[in-house]
């Protein structure tokens, strides 16, 4: 895939931040501190009032922001002819799966409109329940191989489950962070490209939708049905207690291109 292939891939599902008067356009995926670093942007570029004045920043991002007349174009015209450098936000792809994982888990029961997970839902519930109505949750190994029957590509499943690599991303990001390390991170690009030094708060807090407070509960839960009674709650897991070894092996598979990316740089 060429880089234009790829840059439309990004503007179908996870349109890249950028501004004419920051120097770096920044990559994101979902359940991958996407929040962290769009609030980051924001404080950068002047816009946090404006932005936390919406429903969530996500909204403003997505539907006010990015909708500018020629901003994908002005992204395309900055990538293709290297004019501005890239910055991709990537998490560890073990944490990223359990929390991808809690958040379909906790869709499945509320049972939103035909949106979203929906098609994830109506696939996890006939294949483990033949039916919506006798749906009584999965167990995190469960979600992993109806993730590899599906596969994670951005046009099989949902953008919150789906892997974080997009084909030939590589010739378009500059630089890969972690959000596992994101602080220093993030306070070398302030550093780098001599950006104001903004407060951790900014963009190194938990947000509305972390489940990290309710993962209490010890033990291997890996073949355990996640329940709306754990989730509602808050009596979960620790992370480790969701991998068991072939839970292990299962995320290596199925997140193949993730994990290459992240021990790589």
């Amino acid at each position: 895939m060429g880089k234009k292939e790829t840059l439309e891939q990004y503007e179908t599902y996870r349109g890249p931040l950028c501004h004419k008067d920051f120097p770096l356009i920044l990559f994101w995926s979902e359940k991958a501190g996407c929040t962290n670093l769009t609030k980051w942007f924001f404080f950068q570029t002047g816009l946090m009032d404006e932005a936390l004045k919406q429903q969530s920043v996500h909204v403003y991002r997505s539907e006010i922001f990015q909708k500018k007349k020629n901003y994908y174009s002005y992204i395309n015209k900055q990538l293709l002819h290297s004019k501005k450098d890239a910055v991709k936000l990537i998490r560890n792809p073990f944490k990223r799966a359990v929390s991808s994982f809690l958040t379909i888990s906790y869709y499945c029961f509320t049972t939103h409109p035909p949106n979203g997970m929906y098609a994830d839902w109506e696939r996890i519930s006939q294949l483990y329940y033949q039916g919506q109505s006798s749906y009584k949750g999965i167990t995190f190994k469960q979600f992993l191989y109806y993730l590899e029957k599906t596969g994670t590509e951005l046009n099989n499943v949902d953008r919150h489950i789906a892997q974080q690599y997009i084909e030939g991303e590589e010739e378009l990001i500059s630089r890969y962070i972690k959000l596992e390390n994101i602080i220093k991170d993030i306070e070398d690009l302030e550093n780098k490209y001599g950006l104001p030094h903004s407060p951790h708060s900014v963009y190194a807090q938990k947000n509305d939708h972390d489940f990290k407070d309710s993962m209490i509960n010890q033990g291997v839960f890996a073949d355990e049905i996640i329940t709306f009674d754990m989730i509602l709650n808050k009596s979960l897991p620790k992370f480790e207690g969701f991998y068991d070894q072939e839970a292990v092996d299962l995320c290596k598979e199925i997140f193949k291109k993730d994990f290459e990316i992240y021990e790589k740089y």
